[in-house]
Order: structure tokens, then C-alpha cells, then sequence
């Protein structure tokens, strides 16, 4: 073997090594998300770092030519603009200049479904052995008051992740389970039994959520089942089954469940109706609301560029946009009231073009099974809007936007959806249909 060829297969070697860790690291993912933030976090920049390195190295740059990486390119360097302009440089610049990491992470994940042609088959076992421990969890501690690791529930009988104290599970079990969804339909193709299976997994988690208490996760997954059930076509039983589950599941939590009744409805409906000497209907709640006003009053001093990225926190104590003793917190719970008034409109404007699409493809979706009777796109894309419909869903309480556990959870079914509208496969819609 010449010179020559003995680097060519040292690099390739070295290639295939580290497409191999990115996998392994993938399929880890699921799993750490239920640590917390910094394993998700590491793994996800490790990915994103060995596919640029690959990428670049191997002249591979068919996944920078797309209309969705120049959208995310120009976000991305707005944001960096947009810190550079704050009153805090170096807090904002701490969460804007690395977000690029989201994105190439996407298409870390569009790259390694192309280099490995069983990373599908690994990551939907990985994230269905996830979903199964965090199930297990959520009701061994629901019932025992403690998790499988010894952690206990101290606020409000609320639900913790498996591995970390965090009371978000159901928002973890809500966000992920389109993907997973999706997953199992393109990968596991059993037919009757997978119609039975996703139903089973469907009444687990959808019970678990609502025994969470978090009435986001809650909203999500109601969303997730609507959504799903209008935009596929085919699956008619499992469709008519869960929505028949869905229904009937809402009123039994609610009658033989007193502490979620009061806890979720009953709580939901103090916080929202008008108190004494006050006669209007709260936005979610009152402290909701104030949240949402500072925020509104930020973005009317600097509607264009708003205050910076993240800023909220610093800013919100300023007299001139404290609403009340409520209003300040480390970011406003909502998306596209934090992005308004920390991006300001030019900001906001690209959530908002996400939101569009988003929209134009469900309406040519409908429109495509009520005359065509098939579907504009498929039902495992179908499902990966839905996660992605999710994340920009604009009427719920939202995490942090720039909140590193989250994006991870965000940019996750992107490089899945964008797989699949860039490759071509002619066995996909026998898997998928």
C-alpha cells in the first residue's frame, strides 16, 4: 500500500471511529435528558463537532446547501448582532453565540441517518427503552412518592425525571413522543401489533402526563393527538381508537382523581378567572401575565432589536418595565413574548416565518387527503411536524428559548424531517404507509 493510500485509509478509519461515537452518543441522548442539562448538552456539541470536522474534511457540503441552513445562518448571526448591541455584552453573548450548535446538530443527524443505515433502527430502541424508564418512574413514584433512584416529589405531589429532581416529565414524555411515533412507524413495520403497541404506549403516557400536573405537557400531548389524528391518512383504527382513549381517559382522571382536579382544573380556573376588585380574565395566570407585560413593555422601548438575547432576567427589574412584584423572573414563559422583547420584531420574524410554513404545509396536507385521498407529505413526517408544531406553538407557557436541556429537545426531529425531505429512498413510503 502506497503513501497515499495509507492516509486516505487512516482518515477514513478515523472517520468511521468517530461517525461510530456520534451514534452511540445520539442513541445516549434520550436517556441523558432525564440527567438534566449537561450531558444532553455535551453529547449534542460532541455530535455537532464531529460532523463539521467530517463534513469539512471529506469536501461533504451538500448539507450546507439548503434553504433551512441560510434561514438558520441568518438567525444565527442576528442573534450574535443583536448581543453585540445590548446593554450586557458578555451575558447576552454567553447564550446567543454559541446557539449555532442547535442547527449543526440537526444536520449531524440528517449525516449520520445517511452514514449509518441502522442508526433509525438503534435510536427508535434507544428512545423507546427511555420512554418505558421515565414511564416506570413516573408511576413508581406517583405511587411510592419516590422515583427509581431514590429522589422524592416535595412540590405538590408533582412528578420528577427519572435521574434528576427536575418536575418535568411530562414535558419530556409530551415533546418526545411525536418523534417517537414517528420512529415506529418508519422503522417498525408489524402491522396490527404496532397499531395495539403505539396504543398501549399512547394510554401510558398520556395517563403519566396528566398525573404530572404540568398542564403544558398536558395541552402538548392533547395537541399531539389531535394533530396526528387530522393530518395522517391511513392508520383509521388507531386513530379512532385513540381519540375514543383520549376522551374517555380526560373525564376518568378527572372524576377519580380529586387532587388533579383541584391541582390542574380547579387551580387553572382560580388562577385565570377575575379576582375581587379585579374583573379581567388572566393570561394563563396572573403570574403569567405580569411576566408577559414586562416583557410587552420591553419590546415597546426597543420594538426593532428589543433588549438582547436573554436580557429578560437583568432588565426586568428596571422600573420602567416592573409591572409588579411578579414580573420578574429569568425569562417571560413564552416564546414569542421573550423573543419580541428581547429580539425584537426582526427576531420575532423568524419564529414567525417557521410558524408559516408550518401552517401552509398542514393546509396543503388537508386539502391533499380530503381530494387526492393521500398526503401532501407522509405520516412520519406528519409526525415530525408535530414535534416541531410543539416547539413553536405560540398560545402555551414555553421553557427558556435559549435553554440548552430544551434545544436539544428542539432540534432533535429537525435533522430527522430534514432527512427526510432531502433523500430520496424508493422503499420509504413502504415502510412509512
Amino acid at each position: 500500500m502506497d503513501s497515499a493510500s495509507s492516509k486516505l485509509y487512516k482518515q477514513k478509519n478515523i472517520s468511521n471511529k468517530l461517525l461510530n461515537l456520534s451514534s452511540l452518543l445520539l442513541c445516549l441522548i434520550p436517556l441523558t435528558l432525564q440527567t438534566g442539562p449537561f450531558l444532553p448538552d455535551l453529547f449534542l456539541s460532541i455530535i455537532a463537532l464531529i460532523f463539521l470536522y467530517i463534513s469539512l474534511k471529506e469536501k461533504d457540503y451538500k448539507y450546507y446547501k439548503n434553504k433551512f441552513i441560510i434561514f438558520f445562518i441568518f438567525f444565527y448571526f442576528y442573534l450574535i448582532f443583536n448581543s453585540i448591541l445590548s446593554e450586557n455584552i458578555i451575558f447576552s453573548l454567553s447564550s446567543s453565540l454559541f446557539y449555532f450548535r442547535g442547527f449543526i446538530f440537526a444536520l449531524a443527524v440528517w449525516h449520520l441517518i445517511n452514514k449509518n443505515n441502522q442508526i433509525i433502527k438503534y435510536f427508535s430502541f434507544a428512545l423507546l427503552i427511555s420512554f418505558i424508564i421515565a414511564i416506570i418512574s413516573g408511576y413508581f413514584q406517583y405511587i411510592f412518592g419516590f422515583n427509581l433512584i431514590g429522589i422524592n416529589s416535595f412540590y405538590n405531589f408533582r412528578l420528577t425525571l427519572p435521574f434528576n429532581d427536575n418536575l418535568i416529565i411530562g414535558g419530556y414524555l409530551s415533546r418526545l413522543f411525536p418523534l417517537l411515533i414517528a420512529l415506529l412507524i418508519y422503522k417498525l413495520n408489524l402491522g396490527t401489533k404496532l397499531n395495539i403497541f403505539i396504543v398501549f404506549i399512547l394510554i401510558l403516557t398520556f395517563i403519566l402526563i396528566f398525573l404530572s400536573g404540568e398542564r403544558t405537557a398536558i395541552a402538548l400531548i392533547l395537541i399531539t393527538i389531535f394533530y396526528m389524528t387530522f393530518m395522517t391518512y391511513g392508520y383509521r383504527f388507531i386513530k379512532i381508537i385513540s381519540l375514543i382513549l383520549s376522551i374517555a381517559l380526560i373525564f376518568f382522571i378527572i372524576n377519580i382523581n380529586t387532587h388533579f382536579k383541584e391541582t390542574v382544573i380547579d387551580r387553572t380556573i382560580s388562577q385565570v378567572m377575575p379576582k375581587d376588585g379585579d374583573s379581567n380574565i388572566k393570561i394563563f395566570s396572573s403570574v403569567h401575565e405580569s411576566h408577559y407585560i414586562a416583557g410587552w413593555k420591553m419590546f415597546k422601548d426597543k420594538p426593532l432589536l428589543g433588549i438582547g438575547v436573554n436580557l429578560f432576567r437583568i432588565n426586568c427589574h428596571k422600573k420602567e418595565y416592573n409591572y409588579d412584584s411578579n414580573s420578574c423572573t429569568t425569562h417571560p414563559h413564552n416564546s414569542y413574548i421573550q423573543l419580541l422583547s428581547e429580539t425584537g420584531i426582526i427576531g420575532i420574524i423568524f419564529l414567525l416565518l417557521v410558524l408559516i410554513y408550518v401552517t401552509i404545509i398542514s393546509f396543503r396536507q388537508i386539502y391533499s387527503i380530503l381530494f387526492n385521498r393521500s398526503g401532501y407529505i407522509n405520516n412520519y413526517q406528519v409526525c415530525l411536524l408535530t414535534a416541531i408544531i410543539l416547539t413553536i406553538f405560540p398560545f402555551l407557557p414555553t421553557q427558556n428559548f435559549f435553554n440548552n436541556w430544551v434545544n436539544v429537545i428542539y432540534f432533535l426531529p429537525v435533522g430527522f424531517y430534514l432527512h427526510s425531505l432531502y433523500e430520496s429512498d424508493n422503499n420509504y413510503e413502504k415502510r412509512i404507509n
